[in-house]
C-alpha cells in the first residue's frame, strides 16, 4: 500500500498538502479543509477558461452566503412587524444578528482564499485551519493586506463589533439597529468583493 511521506498545511489558505508513495512513485495531493466550493465537474464539450471557472466559483460562493443573508432580513422584518418586548425581543434580534455572525466569518474567510497572495506576503501570516480563524483574526488580516482606506478599516470593524455585540451577553441593551447595520455593512462587502472577483483584483 501506500505511505504517507509528508503532511504541510503550511503553503496554502485552508489546505494540506500530502505526499504519499508506492513502489518509489510520489502522488502530491491537496485537500481542502473548507466548506467553501472549489471545483467545478465540467464536461469535456463546455470550454471555459480557468480564470473564468475561478471567478465563477467564487460568485457562486458569494452567491450562497447572499440568500443566507436574504433569509435574515426577512427575519428582521418579522421582529419588526411583530409586538415583542424584552429579553424575548432581545433573544429574536440576537439570533438573527448571530446568524449575521457566522455569515461574516464565512465571507470574511471567502475573501481572504481569494487574496490569499497578498497574505502570504504578510510576515505575522501563519496557515491555519478553518476553524481556527475568528471574526477578530480575519478582521486583522483584512485591514492589513486587502483593505488600506481608513473607511474600509473603520467599517469593517463595525461589522465585528456589532456581530460581537449581537452575540455574546454583553449587558448593553439590544438593538434592532445594530442587527439591520450589520446586515448593511456585510452586504455593502458582498458588492466589493463582486467587483474585486470581476475585476480580477487579486494582485492589485
Amino acid at each position: 500500500g501506500y505511505a504517507i511521506s509528508s503532511i504541510d498545511s503550511s503553503t496554502e489558505f485552508f489546505a494540506d498538502d500530502v505526499v504519499r508513495e508506492k513502489n518509489g512513485v510520489k502522488e502530491y495531493i491537496r485537500f481542502l479543509n473548507t466548506p467553501i466550493i472549489s471545483f467545478w465537474i465540467i464536461d469535456k464539450s463546455f470550454y471555459i477558461h480557468p480564470q473564468d471557472s475561478l471567478k465563477a466559483l467564487y460568485i457562486y460562493n458569494l452567491h450562497l452566503l447572499e440568500m443566507r443573508t436574504n433569509v435574515v432580513e426577512s427575519d428582521l422584518i418579522s421582529i419588526q412587524q411583530k409586538s415583542y418586548t424584552g429579553e424575548i425581543l432581545e433573544d429574536k434580534i440576537c439570533a438573527s444578528g448571530n446568524t449575521l455572525r457566522r455569515i461574516a466569518e464565512s465571507f470574511f474567510k471567502l475573501m481572504l482564499s481569494y487574496h490569499i497572495d497578498k497574505i502570504k506576503r504578510w510576515d505575522k501570516f501563519k496557515c491555519e485551519d478553518y476553524n481556527k480563524y475568528y471574526l477578530g483574526d480575519l478582521e486583522t488580516l483584512l485591514k492589513g493586506n486587502v483593505f488600506s482606506e481608513i473607511d474600509d478599516k473603520t467599517r469593517i470593524h463595525s461589522i465585528v463589533t456589532d456581530a460581537n455585540e449581537l452575540s455574546h451577553d454583553t449587558g448593553h441593551p439590544v438593538e434592532l439597529s445594530t442587527a439591520t447595520r450589520l446586515l448593511t455593512d456585510i452586504r455593502h462587502y458582498f458588492n466589493v468583493f463582486r467587483g474585486q472577483v470581476k475585476n480580477n483584483d487579486r494582485d492589485k
